[in-house]
């Protein structure tokens, strides 16, 4: 729990928690509910790692938040967006391994369009 940001007191024999990862997840209330969810998963999961779980929550809120086919965005928004993946680690797929991007040729998108030539 230590290394996943978690860390613990105690005081008059509890255990209190005294630090969590500061992050914003939906449908959460803060660390308490964060640490709740995390032995839940883990639990659940049989994982023997709280940071497996962790990732792959974090992952799931992450994938969640992130721009969709059906978002408008204007070419600036867009050229940073396009600009920022590229700083990633592995740009071609998201935390599950999902791609991030589609290629199309020329003749799919004439297709598309009704354009053939």
């Amino acid at each position: 729990m230590r290394e996943a940001g978690f860390s613990f007191e105690t005081e008059n024999g509890q255990l209190l928690l005294s630090s969590a990862p500061d992050l914003q997840i939906e449908g959460g209330s803060g660390p308490l509910f964060l640490l709740r969810t995390a032995i839940l998963m883990w639990q659940e999961t049989g994982s023997r790692s709280i940071d497996d779980v962790l990732w792959r929550k974090w992952a799931t809120a992450a994938c969640k938040k992130a721009v969709k086919i059906t978002t408008r965005c204007s070419p600036q928004e867009a050229l940073h967006l396009w600009a920022s993946l590229h700083l990633c680690s592995n740009p071609a797929v998201c935390p599950h391994g999902r791609p991030t991007t589609l290629t199309l040729e020329e003749l799919q998108i004439e297709q598309y369009f009704g354009r053939e030539k």
